[in-house]
C-alpha cells in the first residue's frame, strides 16, 4: 500500500513520491512525472472541514484513511486506518477523503488503481 498523506494545512505526500500543498487552496506536484509514470494525486483542492463540535471542544488529532482508487481515479473505498482518537474527527477525515477528487497513478503509460493512506490533521 502506498501512502497519500494529507495534512489539512500543510503537506500531501506518498511514501516514495511527494505532493505539496501550501494552504488548502493550493496543490502542486513537487516531483515531476517521468515519461509515462506519474504518482496518484489530489485533483484540485482537497476537501477539508473542521467539525463545529470538535472546534468548540478544541479537539485536534491526525487520522489516516485507507483509500482505494480505481484506474479512473474514482474512490472505490475509504476506511479509517489509524484513528485520531476522536470519532468526530475520524468521521470528518472520512468525509474529506470521500469529497476530495483524485487522479490515479500512471505506470507504464497506463492509469492504474491502488491503495493509499490519506492523512488528515486537525
Amino acid at each position: 500500500m502506498k501512502t497519500l498523506v494529507y495534512v489539512a494545512v500543510a503537506v500531501l505526500s506518498f511514501v516514495s513520491q511527494t505532493i505539496s500543498a501550501g494552504a488548502v487552496t493550493h496543490v502542486a506536484i513537487a516531483g515531476a512525472s517521468h515519461g509515462c509514470t506519474a504518482p496518484a494525486s489530489v485533483d484540485g483542492t482537497p476537501y477539508w472541514r473542521m467539525p463545529t463540535i470538535a472546534e468548540d471542544e478544541g479537539a485536534s488529532g491526525i487520522a489516516q484513511v485507507k483509500i482505494d482508487l480505481t484506474a479512473a481515479g474514482d474512490l472505490a473505498g475509504a476506511t479509517i486506518f489509524s484513528s485520531s482518537g476522536n470519532p468526530v474527527l475520524d468521521q470528518a477525515a472520512l468525509e474529506s477523503a470521500r469529497m476530495t477528487r483524485f487522479t490515479s497513478e500512471v505506470a507504464n503509460c497506463k492509469h492504474v488503481g491502488g491503495s493509499y493512506l490519506y492523512q488528515v490533521e486537525f
